[in-house]
């Protein structure tokens, strides 16, 4: 699962294309949640001023909420300090209890920017490994 977060104040579009597309991710397979960024323009007055003197904490609460959410509809397992569970804390931290779908970065835990790098770097492999076999039993 991809959550897409943009957290500016253009709308987030349904267009093919742009830095990270997303319509590419969910053809390939990927479960791709877009949130849309309280604060945008185009949806009133009240919705685009919703980040006015909160802007950190509304865009962290919006991906907070939305994440907890997809983990209840996918029955993700979480550990006791509420973050998504590994299967395996040493040996598989990227992997869930649903194949296919992988940890990286803060939904597993706390992290430093190094940390996250080297995790996210870690899910991709894991992910570009299980996609080939997937393509190779198609």
């Amino acid at each position: 699962m991809i959550v897409y977060y943009y957290g500016g104040t253009f709308p987030t579009t349904r267009t093919f294309g742009g830095r990270y597309p997303k319509n590419l991710y969910a053809a390939r397979g990927y479960i791709v949640y877009v949130i849309q960024p309280s604060g945008a323009v185009g949806y009133g007055q009240e919705f685009s001023a919703a980040h006015v003197n909160n802007w950190g904490i509304s865009v962290a609460d919006e991906i907070i909420d939305g994440t907890k959410k997809m983990i209840e509809i996918l029955n993700l397992k979480r550990g006791d300090d509420r973050f998504i569970k590994p299967i395996d804390e040493h040996l598989k931290r990227n992997f869930t209890n649903i194949p296919g779908i992988f940890i990286a970065g803060a939904s597993g835990g706390p992290k430093c920017i190094a940390e996250t790098i080297t995790d996210a770097q870690a899910a991709a492999i894991e992910i570009a490994a299980y996609l080939r076999k997937k393509i190779q039993h198609d």
